[in-house]
């Protein structure tokens, strides 16, 4: 899959600046000042190269320090503000049309609690169609994109991982971003999914992708597909 560069706004009390986001549709890195971030998610960068710095340069970030094991620490950044501008794809259900668009992605990350914790994560979607401005907001990217879909699915839908038949989150839990499951590998189990215990009973997924992410394979979500409805 072919990397693709968003441009992005970050903030924090020391800066208020434009950044260039790569996604490489795993991991979505970007560079500021010399610092190298690197996150699955747009809550969790990870400052790699944190030691190479000390000092007040180093201070100009908020820091939430996670225990990975024996003498190992990842420095995540935390208080800080970002707005992502990432292309999306819509289906127009009047016309069949698909429709290329923008999604403006807000990202809020509270100071750090100690021990890895963080005090809030928040996230607003703004999805631009038609010169109407459609907002959803949560804690993360699906309970946002599913206030969309509310306002939007007598109309339209999502042309992404998001809104495809064949894409589901683990009964177990999610991260806030790029941890959907693809059941793309057994279509005609899963869409006879009705419950969690009826879910369980799967093979285990193609992949995990990003909500953003379409592949060819794509179908347009029922109302009452798999687990997660």
């Amino acid at each position: 899959m072919k990397t693709i560069q968003y441009k992005a706004f970050f903030e924090n009390q020391y800066y208020s600046t434009e950044v260039e986001i790569k996604n490489d549709h795993e991991y979505l890195t970007f560079e500021l000042d010399g610092f190298k971030f690197e996150g699955s998610t747009f809550h969790d960068f990870e400052m790699l190269n944190y030691n190479e710095y000390r000092g007040s340069k180093q201070e100009k970030f908020s820091i939430n320090e996670i225990s990975c094991g024996e003498k190992c620490v990842a420095y995540e950044i935390c208080e800080y503000k970002m707005t992502v501008f990432l292309p999306v794809q819509i289906i127009d259900f009047e016309t069949e049309e698909i429709i290329y668009s923008e999604m403006e992605m807000k990202i809020n990350s509270g100071k750090s609690l100690g021990r890895g914790f963080i005090e809030s994560v928040w996230t607003q979607l703004t999805l631009n169609i038609l010169g109407e401005k459609i907002v959803g907001e949560d804690y993360d990217f699906e309970g946002a994109a599913n206030k969309i879909l509310k306002k939007i699915k007598t109309r339209f839908t999502f042309r992404n991982c998001f809104g495809c038949k064949f894409s589901d989150y683990s009964y177990m839990g999610s991260s806030e971003f790029g941890t959907m499951l693809c059941f793309k590998n057994q279509k005609e189990k899963y869409i006879k999914v009705k419950s969690k215990s009826d879910y369980m009973k799967l093979d285990r997924q193609d992949k995990v992708v990003q909500e953003i992410y379409v592949c060819d394979e794509y179908e347009i979500r029922g109302n009452i597909t798999g687990y997660r409805g």
